[in-house]
């Protein structure tokens, strides 16, 4: 019986793997929404210097438009954050 794996080991292997998956999904969650957050009010400034130098194309402040930014900015670090972890998890 040397050399073979009995169904516990297998079971074992395979569910600290998983772990390890999510642990690194989790991970980059965490990393990107704070980043995700910065992002999106840094585009909000971007569009605050357009709209000083072209007033004609601003409609004004609004809060919703910066809410919508920010959550621009979470998604994007966040799919990228997961495109990241897929590739470096079959990249070895």
């Amino acid at each position: 019986m040397k050399g073979q794996f009995n169904g516990e080991g297998v079971n074992g292997l395979g569910l600290k793997r998983w772990q390890r998956i999510l642990r690194n999904f989790g991970i980059s969650f965490l990393a990107a929404v704070p980043v995700g957050i910065i992002f999106g009010l840094l585009l909000r400034l971007v569009m605050g210097i357009i709209a000083f130098f072209f007033p004609h194309m601003a409609s004004g402040f609004h809060l919703s438009g910066t809410l919508l930014l920010v959550i621009l900015g979470i998604a994007a670090t966040l799919a990228n954050s997961i495109i990241y972890t897929l590739v470096f998890q079959t990249s070895r």
